[in-house]
């Protein structure tokens, strides 16, 4: 036992030389049993290839001599059904093709989306045109009235300036015809004249 361990190295390298051997062998092993089933296959294809040959020689030499060709002993190969796909309408390959038919898949959910993007803008837009026409229509109403106010105050000004003009015109001229004693004599008489009779003052 202290042997052992005291040449542990040489133990393992041991060790490791009978594992490779051991791997050796069996792949050998393996190998030569490929090469018998290689072997064995290859002797049955070469028999059917020699079958096949003679097959076809007989039945030329009996063409040639005229006579029907005898029923062969070898079975007849075997014909798979092939499944009988739809056509598209369109022509083309009947096989299915799921890459194009994601593709296809994908882009029509694209086109979904923009459509719908595109309707929320116009819906967007739409709204935002109606608020800016009814402000413009409520701008247009403010500035008629205001206009309407500014005629007003323009009319009103006008008249209490003719109104006061007038007043002070009146004043002058009243107070020009008292002023000489002349023009109040004949105010007197006027008076006298166009006003009411004295029997009925």
């Amino acid at each position: 036992m202290d042997w052992i361990l005291e040449h542990l190295k040489v133990v393992i390298a041991i060790a490791a030389a009978i594992a490779y051997w051991l791997n050796s062998q069996r792949k050998a092993g393996a190998d030569e049993r490929d090469d018998e089933d290689s072997g064995a296959a290859g002797t049955d294809a070469n028999e059917r290839t020699r079958q096949l040959q003679e097959e076809i020689r007989r039945k030329i030499e009996e063409r040639r001599r005229g006579q029907p060709a005898a029923p062969s002993s070898m079975p007849p190969p075997v014909v798979r059904p092939r499944a009988n796909l739809p056509m598209p309408p369109f022509g083309g390959s009947p096989e299915p093709q799921p890459a194009m038919r994601r593709a296809t898949e994908l882009w029509q959910e694209r086109e979904a989306v923009r459509k719908e993007a595109a309707a929320e803008t116009n819906a967007h837009t739409a709204a935002v045109l109606e608020r800016q026409e009814r402000l413009a229509e409520e701008l247009r109403a403010l500035e008629a009235a205001r206009i309407t106010a500014r005629k007003r105050a323009a009319e009103l000004a006008a008249t209490q300036t003719a109104a006061v003009a007038r007043e002070q015109a009146s004043a002058q001229t009243l107070a020009g015809d008292l002023r000489d004693a002349r023009d109040l004599r004949r105010a007197v008489i006027w008076r006298e004249v166009l006003g009411p009779p004295v029997g009925l003052r």
